[in-house]
């Protein structure tokens, strides 16, 4: 166990991955789907944005119209092997997450004992998958993975040598090419080779590389390519709003990571507000032994970034969840010293109260529901099963809440709802070519759907109702112009 101690760290997460291994994507979840698309398309030979999912830009929030292409590559073998099936890429996830835990674990544990490093993953693994993190296939989990391992490769007592500088090369360009928003080790890198003067001149090499190939990224990709760029960059007064708004949102982040250990709502709210005693010295403690490292600066510069996001979703905080679990056995710790316990009855108690939290929260997740999914329903898979019988009588086009699974689902190109006045609606209709329209209260996108609902009173003319079941009605576009080329 001196090599593999690490691995202490994972039952809690295996065990709610196992007892949610059948579930389907949540109702939300479609980034997955374009992964896929774009890793169906790597194995076909079609040029990588042919995906099937036709971007509005007045609903760029549904997804970009490409997807970094680091997740689709590593996704691609998986796909030429076995097809578009969602078991083996939920494999690979949760292989990611199991290597983030063990990350996580051999970091914590060389500013810490390893006894509070296995505890803290262990209780970041229990928070990931209670929230399902392993439902779909999304790129969250291997970059957050391939994070760690950068910090792991950067924080060792050791000098950089050329080796290690370029093991950090490669895999910050793996970092950034699975999520846009691994950029953030570029400044976070930066601040660290101003805080760390032993290795500042290799880290500033680094920092150049990630630079430079950035740079020669937007030449070549073009600044509209970028995933939420023009998203991003705003007025001050925008970003301040941003800001304003990051803590009432974030809130549900926060608490996921500190675990829910009991059934109870009421107790559970009771808890998130004791257990602050324990995090806020918990975080001066972690400031305190991992100030001016690699964690500590990219943890900062992750956070500053999400503070000013234009998009928001509690999987993106996923790569700072572990400090909060260390949080509060450090903050247990510093208690201790404070009331003066002796040193034995604490190395005995801490661990034991740490260890029956990670359990009763693993049990009270064991009992959560799943989330309601998509391909699960039965109005939608009707609505899928219409969809791939009127494919076969001739080329379609739709317009959907969840167009990227419905593309992967029924090879049907797709685009999502969106809010504009009825005759812009129309034309944007028209410029994609669309030629049904598929509406339903689906609880969330109330903005979106209303907006389309409303076109279709202002102009009944232009649809024509002609499939419809308890929850969604599918209406004809009978004003569509041409459908584009290539369609």
């Amino acid at each position: 166990m001196r090599r593999f101690w690490p691995l202490m760290a994972l039952p809690p997460f295996l065990v709610l991955a196992a007892a949610h291994w059948s579930d389907l994507p949540a109702l939300v979840a479609g980034d997955y789907a374009q992964y896929l698309l774009h890793a169906k398309a790597i194995v076909e030979g079609r040029p990588y944005g042919d995906i099937g999912y036709l971007f509005t830009p007045y609903n760029a929030m549904t997804g970009p119209p490409l997807q970094p292409p680091g997740w689709p590559l590593l996704l691609a073998p998986v796909v030429a092997i076995f097809g578009l099936g969602l078991a083996m890429p939920k494999v690979l996830v949760t292989l990611a997450a199991c290597v983030l835990l063990c990350a996580v674990a051999v970091r914590l544990a060389r500013s810490d004992s390893r006894s509070t490093a296995v505890l803290s993953a262990a209780a970041c693994g229990v928070a990931l998958e209670s929230s399902f993190a392993t439902n779909s296939a999304l790129s969250d989990l291997p970059f957050a993975a391939v994070l760690w391992m950068i910090i792991v490769a950067a924080d060792t007592d050791t000098p950089l040598s050329w080796q290690r500088v370029l093991l950090l090369g490669l895999l910050g360009l793996l970092a950034i090419s699975i999520r846009v928003v691994g950029v953030v080790i570029v400044p976070a890198f930066a601040l660290l080779a101003v805080l760390r003067q032993r290795d500042r001149a290799r880290l500033a090499v680094v920092v150049a590389f990630w630079t430079l190939l950035g740079v020669a990224v937007l030449l070549v990709m073009g600044v509209d390519r970028v995933p939420f760029l023009s998203q991003v960059i705003r007025a001050p007064e925008v970003l301040l709003k941003r800001i304003t708004v990051f803590v009432p949102r974030s809130r549900y982040s926060l608490f996921e990571a500190l675990l829910y250990p009991v059934p109870w709502n009421a107790l559970n709210d009771i808890y998130h507000v004791a257990v602050m005693a324990l995090v806020l010295p918990g975080l001066f403690e972690f400031n305190r032994r991992f100030g001016r490292s690699a964690l500590w600066c990219v943890a900062v510069v992750t956070f500053a970034f999400l503070l000013v996001s234009p998009v928001f979703d509690s999987r993106y905080l996923w790569p700072l969840w572990p400090i909060l679990p260390y949080s509060v056995i450090a903050g247990a710790q510093k208690w201790r010293a404070w009331l003066k316990v002796t040193p034995l009855k604490a190395r005995r108690l801490i661990p034991v109260v740490a260890t029956g939290w990670i359990v009763a929260a693993t049990l009270t997740s064991l009992s959560r529901p799943s989330p309601p999914s998509l391909l699960g329903d039965r109005d939608i898979q009707d609505i899928l099963q219409w969809a791939r019988r009127e494919a076969l009588s001739g080329p379609l086009r739709v317009s959907f809440f969840s167009p990227r699974v419905l593309t992967l689902e029924t090879g049907i190109p797709a685009m999502p709802w969106f809010a504009a006045p009825p005759p812009a609606t129309i034309r944007e209709l028209q410029r994609a070519g669309i030629t049904h329209v598929i509406l339903g209260e689906v609880g969330f996108l109330t903005g979106p759907l209303a907006a389309m609902e409303e076109t279709v009173r202002s102009r009944p003319d232009a649809f024509l109702r002609v499939h419809s079941n308890p929850r969604f009605e599918v209406l004809r576009f009978t004003a569509m112009s041409a459908m584009p080329a290539g369609s």
